[in-house]
């Protein structure tokens, strides 16, 4: 999620995994976004089209979520949330004060596991 907090492209100023870590969230993004089947996606979307990124990341996300043991099988969802969670908590360098909120809220409310459930989906989609 730090890649979408950090803007510009100059990422001297970060430590070398956060530089690498951003990087490939946004080539990840480019990829999605260009994808036929998903800019087929966006125009299904009819009226809500205009956020068809922010939508359909949503939904990706709770697939992900739901399905995770078919793309880890070394680890849970909970386990890896976990330990997401402990390495934003022991980063040496200050989070970007726009990341550091967002941060405790998704810790406090544990969002990489809650995803997998359609009532938060439908919540997080309100």
């Amino acid at each position: 999620m730090l890649g979408d907090f950090v803007k510009g492209r100059d990422l001297s100023h970060l430590p070398l995994h956060w530089q690498q870590g951003i990087r490939l969230h946004r080539a990840i993004d480019v990829f999605t976004d260009e994808h036929p089947i998903v800019k087929q996606l966006r125009t299904q979307l009819g009226p809500l089209r205009r956020y068809g990124g922010i939508v359909l990341d949503i939904i990706f996300d709770h697939l992900l979520a739901k399905h995770f043991a078919s793309f880890s099988a070394a680890e849970s969802l909970g386990s890896f949330s976990q330990r997401v969670y402990l390495d934003i908590q022991q980063q040496q360098t200050p989070l970007p004060a726009s990341f550091a909120p967002i941060s405790e809220r998704m810790m406090t409310y544990d969002w990489l596991s809650s995803y997998a459930h359609e009532n938060i989906l439908v919540r997080v989609l309100d």
